[in-house]
């Protein structure tokens, strides 16, 4: 995968999502947490960028393992990142609805999907 396709699916998974934050906060209780679901959106981006250049140096390495050290080391870092930003948010916020997490799980699947699929891109050549 080239460095221009990968920023055109970027970009688009990031507009995607923004518009359908944008319509599916205007209702409800999730209306309160539409700058959560943003600074997801923004983080999981800059995430996936460094991921995409740190998978294709891997891929370009003699070592076999770099590439799954990598994967292993993102989903770890991922899972904890994840964790930590909705403790910070919810005790900063002083939230007590739990409707804030079901666009931050949404997101964070799409992006995992992403990476998933730009990392298999750049694994197989």
């Amino acid at each position: 995968m080239t460095t221009n396709l990968f920023l055109k699916y970027l970009a688009g998974i990031g507009i995607f999502l923004l518009i359908l934050t944008l319509l599916l906060h205007g209702r409800g209780e999730i209306g309160k947490f539409t700058d959560f679901s943003i600074y997801a959106i923004i983080a999981f981006s800059l995430l996936s960028y460094v991921m995409f250049y740190l998978g294709k140096m891997a891929a370009k390495s003699s070592n076999k393992y770099t590439f799954n050290n990598i994967i292993i080391g993102n989903m770890i870092l991922k899972m904890f990142l994840c964790v930590i930003i909705i403790l910070v948010y919810k005790n900063i916020y002083q939230i007590e609805s739990r409707a804030f997490l079901l666009p931050f799980l949404v997101i964070y699947l799409a992006y995992t999907i992403f990476e998933t699929y730009f990392l298999t891109k750049l694994a197989k050549g």
